[in-house]
């Protein structure tokens, strides 16, 4: 757990150091103006290069995700798993179901007989 905190921080104050330079060259770059406005005019660039390095970083941790983790995974887990476990459970389903008609099957024509038996004048 302290691990993660402390990568978690180290990368917090990457990415401020990485803000806080675009955001200087932001105002070397203006030049002139207040203070105030070379900050606000800074900040919004630096949102837009921020949010697109994220997005660009999760983008390509999620294509290497899928393809170097789940699809392997998927070939060699599930794929047998499919294959071998379908047909065994189909046999076994109707192996069930032949036992559940052997016993449902006299139950159900001694029900339909009783109630026949009530409802139709003999």
């Amino acid at each position: 757990m302290k691990n993660l905190f402390g990568f978690i921080f180290v990368l917090c104050t990457i990415v401020f150091i990485f803000s806080f330079s675009a955001h200087g060259q932001g105002i070397a770059k203006s030049g002139g103006g207040s203070a105030i406005s070379q900050v606000a005019n800074g900040a919004g660039k630096v949102t837009v290069i921020v949010v697109g390095s994220a997005a660009k970083f999760a983008w390509g941790t999620t294509r290497f995700a899928a393809k170097n983790a789940a699809m392997p995974l998927a070939k060699s887990v599930v794929k047998p798993l499919l294959f071998k476990l379908t047909p065994k459970l189909t046999v076994f389903a109707l192996k069930l179901a032949g036992k559940t008609v052997k016993k449902a099957v006299p139950v159900a024509t001694k029900v339909g007989y009783a109630y026949l038996k009530t409802k139709l004048p003999v």
